[in-house]
């Protein structure tokens, strides 16, 4: 979701998209900002809040959900394909965030 505004607001290929030397329109800027903020300040902030509340094992085998996740939107919205190696491996990373989340300590 963090990618739709900057998407909506990212240049058409062309001859726009060549450099000029000139400044940033205004929602450039905004655009950075948005990314930058939310998409590392503040993800940051409640992964560090999660790990001082809780097992930060468990809550750190999630980052490893990540490269899933994207494979799976791959899949879902740009209709990408895996190969049963890949899906192989993302079964095996989902059974062991599972057992990592599941066990009692």
């Amino acid at each position: 979701m963090g990618s739709v505004p900057h998407r909506a607001g990212a240049p058409r290929p062309g001859p726009a998209c060549q450099p000029t030397g000139e400044p940033r329109a205004g929602g450039d800027a905004a655009l950075l900002a948005y990314v930058s903020l939310l998409g590392s300040a503040a993800s940051y902030g409640v992964f560090f809040l999660n790990a001082s509340r809780g097992n930060l094992t468990a809550l750190s085998s999630l980052t490893f959900l990540t490269p899933v996740f994207a494979a799976g939107a791959g899949y879902l919205a740009l209709g990408e394909t895996l190969t049963p190696l890949q899906l192989a491996g993302a079964s095996v990373t989902l059974g062991a965030v599972f057992l990592i989340n599941a066990r009692r300590v």
